[in-house]
């Protein structure tokens, strides 16, 4: 009789504590969304309109289309294989996929891997000219383009961000998203009178 009341006390114990930990970690994920480190987007200055698109040569490709995305990835991080692994086998309608390569043989694994290497919408770079040309320098990050210009531009930092920019395609939110809680001290602006603000 008494093992079975050690051992009900022990898995009450355990429901208890399991529940506690559960508790934790939906308050812990709660914090980090409400501070804005949970996936944040973080601005990227790009030149509104088709001069950015018009410097990368992007403009025949771009300019008849009501919305479209660039993504740009690199085979060195890890969150540009999460990416990968949402659109790999093929990009969706509309998606154009700039892939800046460590070495072209690493590049063209990591593309096989994905099966992205035949998709004509990917625009290989591996010197960083057309990165250069639409002023993007880090990676993963993704330019929203509308009729033939360049709206807005950010970092990607999850999967779930590159859903909200698919759903932006289809025409939901939008042109310029919401940046979450950044402070106006580190958000990157087109003027200085939009970061003060």
């Amino acid at each position: 009789m008494l093992v079975w009341i050690v051992l009900v006390a022990f898995a009450a114990a355990f429901v208890l504590v399991f529940g506690a930990l559960v508790e934790m970690l939906r308050t812990l994920e709660q914090l980090r969304i409400e501070s804005g480190i949970l996936d944040s987007l973080t601005p990227i200055d790009v030149p509104a309109g088709p001069a950015a698109l018009t410097a990368a040569g992007l403009t025949p490709l771009l300019a008849d289309r009501p919305r479209a995305i660039v993504l740009v990835l690199s085979d060195m991080c890890v969150t540009c294989r999460k990416l990968a692994e949402r659109i790999a086998g093929g990009l969706p309608d509309d998606v154009w996929l700039l892939f800046e390569p460590k070495t072209v043989q690493t590049g063209e694994k990591w593309l096989s891997q994905y099966g992205l290497g035949s998709d004509p919408r990917l625009l290989i770079d591996p010197d960083g000219r057309l990165a250069a040309a639409l002023q993007m320098q880090i990676s993963p990050a993704v330019v929203r383009i509308r009729d033939g210009g360049v709206v807005a531009a950010h970092t990607l930092p999850s999967p779930r961000r590159l859903e909200e920019e698919l759903r932006w395609l289809r025409g939901g939110g939008e042109d310029r998203p919401m940046y979450g809680h950044i402070p106006d001290t580190i958000r990157f602006s087109t003027t200085k009178a939009e970061a003060s603000s």
